[in-house]
């Protein structure tokens, strides 16, 4: 009763289960391990978000001092990371423009279909005796924000499953390629086994007795070959 909440939603798709429940998760933990949640926000919205390690910085437009931009900074409170769910909370320094906290929450999401989604949620929250800022800003910065996080996991993920297949095509082409060079050194050892046997028939042909003389050594005893 005491708080104002804005909140947004967003949702990335599977390809399928398979692909969802071993390289969707991963591109969530990625991009939101990244810190860059404002990539990708639409083009009306002028919002920009920076962070490192355990503060951040929000910069809007049109919320500062004749509708210029403002910087709200933030400090990380608490990150919590299960197995299909995770949640980081910024809140708001003092003296900052607004008071309150950040929230985004990211959760998989199961059904009946053989597909899974992720979903991406931002909260803004303030408390109503606090600073604000107007429901439009609160709205711009909430809808923006979240559909930069959705764009950026689906973008990850999209990566992930292209690098898979270069993986697989390239070790699919190695297998040719050794296969072929297996099949060439048999068939050159082949063509080498016929040509011996060709070349002991013709030289039997020749000479019927080809093979059959065995020097005894006497004519190594005399000196004068006799």
């Amino acid at each position: 009763e005491n708080e104002k909440e804005e909140q947004g939603t967003a949702s990335v798709l599977g390809a399928d289960r398979h692909f969802a429940g071993e390289m969707l998760w991963e591109a969530v933990l990625q991009a939101v391990d990244s810190r860059r949640w404002s990539d990708f926000c639409p083009p009306p919205s002028k919002l920009r978000f920076e962070s490192r390690q355990r503060h951040a910085i929000l910069v809007v437009r049109g919320a500062g001092d004749w509708r210029r931009y403002a910087l709200i900074p933030f400090k990380s409170t608490r990150q919590n990371e299960s197995e299909n769910n995770t949640e980081l909370v910024f809140s708001t320094l003092r003296g900052a423009l607004i008071d309150g906290y950040l929230r985004l929450t990211v959760r998989q999401q199961y059904s009946g279909r053989p597909k899974e989604s992720v979903v991406v949620g931002v909260d803004l929250v303030t408390p109503k005796r606090g600073r604000q800022i107007s429901k439009r800003l609160a709205t711009q910065i909430v809808s923006g924000l979240c559909q930069s996080v959705a764009t950026s996991v689906e973008n990850e993920a999209r990566k992930k499953l292209a690098r898979r297949g270069q993986g697989a095509r390239f070790q699919k082409s190695a297998h040719n390629r050794a296969s072929e060079r297996r099949r060439f050194r048999s068939e050159k050892q082949r063509q080498l086994e016929e040509m011996a046997a060709d070349r002991r028939r013709r030289r039997h042909r020749q000479n019927p007795d080809a093979g059959r003389y065995r020097p005894s050594g006497h004519r190594q005893r005399s000196p004068n070959n006799c």
